[in-house]
């Protein structure tokens, strides 16, 4: 008989700037107390997991990073995460058949163990605020090893929100879709979530972003530099009543504002490169059919498109 390595085996497929990281510290959560090993950003295609990662955390578990002693080494939960690396561009790769790779699931249970429970994961976040997000990395601290071009990302998110639809519809309970905007503010989804993964608890959502995240595109870090070189504006009086701004800059990763993740898109709504990715008539479609109408939304590509434009 085949030696079960994983009690419970998790990939997780999603796009960067769609939550991932907070989704899987609270996948972490679902398990305590458990050994877990996370591989993070894995090679898309025919690779091995346990030899082509951006970064490994374990959790109850003897620190080592030889791959054939980690593979060959039984755990409760394993967990290996796909994100849009550049190399998609680069071997003009798209995001989700790249990681569905044929040649990979033939080889999946060599590469990665036998499992008791095998799941796949695909976490989508509605288009206008994720697309948001990643234009305003780009523009602050660059691609951070993720697509730079934002044509190509609008695709990959079309292509991502076409197989979180499918899962949908299928029912299995093996794949399951993780709804971001959902995720974040819905307790008894985050329950029934839990419930499919078969897991000890209903897992805790974090409240500051993950260390692999990167932290808010929207907030600029706050060194102590720069409160050296502007102290003297700091004297003044109208600098204090900004002072929660200045905290939250101070230290980005002090706490997740839920009030304004799905509102952050408002802030680049008259952005001329922003407003073109949604000429495309899927994107508003496939919104809809996952997150239903987003206030302000249909409005907003009405105006970007010059005309009547519904959802399909």
């Amino acid at each position: 008989m085949t030696k079960v390595m994983n009690s419970v085996e998790i990939r997780v497929l999603g796009q960067m700037r769609s939550g991932n990281h907070a989704i899987i510290a609270w996948l972490h959560s679902l398990y305590p107390k458990k050994s877990i090993c996370f591989l993070n950003n894995v090679q898309h295609g025919d690779f091995d997991p346990f030899e082509n990662y951006m970064q490994m955390e374990l959790t109850g578990m003897d620190e080592c990073s030889e791959a054939e002693i980690l593979r060959n080494r039984a755990r409760d939960v394993l967990i290996y995460s796909y994100e849009d690396r550049n190399c998609l561009a680069e071997s003009n790769l798209d995001l989700v058949s790249s990681v569905y790779d044929e040649r990979f699931e033939a080889r999946r249970e060599e590469y990665v163990g036998a499992s008791a429970r095998r799941f796949d994961i695909v976490i989508v976040r509605d288009p206008f605020n994720c697309l948001a997000s990643r234009i305003t990395l780009l523009r602050k601290r660059g691609a951070l090893g993720g697509l730079a071009n934002m044509s190509l990302i609008r695709d990959n998110w079309k292509a991502v929100a076409r197989k979180a639809i499918d899962l949908e519809k299928t029912g299995r309970r093996d794949q399951i879709t993780i709804n971001y905007n959902r995720w974040v503010f819905d307790d008894v989804y985050r329950e029934h979530l839990s419930k499919l993964l078969m897991a000890q608890s209903a897992g805790t959502v974090p409240t500051t972003p993950p260390e692999y995240g990167g932290g808010s595109s929207f907030i600029e870090p706050l060194t102590f530099g720069d409160l050296f070189r502007k102290r003297r504006k700091l004297l003044s009086i109208k600098r204090w009543f900004r002072f929660n701004e200045y905290l939250r800059r101070l230290i980005p990763r002090l706490r997740i504002n839920k009030g304004d993740l799905l509102t952050r898109w408002t802030m680049l709504s008259g952005d001329d490169e922003y407003r073109e990715l949604f000429r495309d008539p899927d994107v508003l479609s496939l919104s809809e059919q996952l997150f239903g109408e987003i206030p302000g939304t249909r409005e907003f590509v009405r105006n970007v498109c010059g005309s009547t434009h519904t959802s399909a």
